[in-house]
């Protein structure tokens, strides 16, 4: 199965943020590391059917079975 990066840092609010970098503008942040996961999966899938229901093309890294990998950008 494919697996898509997404990198989570923590902010100087001690708080977490993640983004995926083959989805511009695609980010989540959250006071917890789960809660970042959590929210930057639905944040995928809510920017996924948004550029379905638009017309727009899935990237093709998305096309098929994949997963998620999460990595710290320290």
């Amino acid at each position: 199965m494919d697996k898509k990066i997404v990198t989570i840092n923590v902010t100087w609010e001690d708080n977490y943020s993640a983004w995926c970098d083959i989805l511009p503008g695609c980010v989540a942040v959250d006071k917890t590391l789960s809660g970042v996961k959590k929210g930057m999966i639905s944040a995928i899938e809510f920017h996924l059917e948004g550029m379905q229901k638009d017309g727009d093309a899935i990237p093709k890294e998305f096309q098929g079975e994949y997963e998620f990998a999460f990595r710290f950008d320290v």
